[in-house]
């Protein structure tokens, strides 16, 4: 039963595939729901920015916060 799975692990390693999911997927993964709080939240589903928020300068001039 040793040699059997010994066999079928180390022909599952040289198998010649590196990973199931390629390095964009993953960058894409990871930008989207890293534990539930994603990059897309402050910067846009495609990386464009978003407005966080509205500040008054000194001077009185409403301006916007934007992520980049």
């Amino acid at each position: 039963m040793h040699i059997i799975f010994l066999l079928f692990f180390s022909s599952f390693l040289w198998s010649g595939e590196k990973s199931f999911i390629t390095p964009e997927e993953y960058g894409k993964m990871l930008y989207r729901n890293p534990r539930g709080i994603g990059c897309h939240l402050c910067h846009g589903l495609n990386g464009d920015g978003k407005i966080l928020g509205n500040y008054t300068t000194k001077r009185g001039k409403v301006k916007k916060l934007k992520i980049p």
